[in-house]
């Protein structure tokens, strides 16, 4: 693929949408657009439905219940399931134990596993927000 454009959208879906309708715009041929995360997406899927795109849509930072309905509904391929809630209690494990623990490392390495969410995963990954 060629990343024939990009453009910030502050996270919002109305955004999302306006960016994707000049992205349509200025190029009519999109196979494929991707987006940061779901609110986003939500905003670009309702331009490519308005355009009559064919280009599909992915995005990541997924999760919400607004990714999980467009996915269901076909409006989105995928995202990726970044668990909110996970994180938040992954961060805070990590800082308590750096509070309380003195042989803490000081500096260290938190990851989850961020499975993909398609319309046949969708149950791998519960909305969280």
């Amino acid at each position: 693929y060629e990343i024939v454009a990009e453009q910030p959208t502050n996270w919002t879906p109305d955004q999302g949408e306006a960016v994707c309708q000049n992205f349509l715009t200025a190029h009519p041929d999109l196979d494929l657009i991707f987006s940061h995360a779901d609110d986003m997406a939500i905003g670009c899927a309702r331009a490519i439905s308005a355009a009559s795109s064919k280009a599909t849509l992915i995005a990541t930072g997924g999760g919400s219940k607004l990714g999980h309905d467009a996915i269901l509904a076909g409006e989105m391929y995928g995202s990726v399931c970044t668990r909110p809630k996970l994180l938040g209690k992954l961060m805070f494990q990590a800082m308590y134990e750096a509070a309380t623990k003195p042989d803490t490392p000081k500096g260290r390495f938190v990851s989850y596993d961020m499975p993909q969410i398609t319309k046949d995963k969708i149950n791998d990954c519960p909305e969280q927000w």
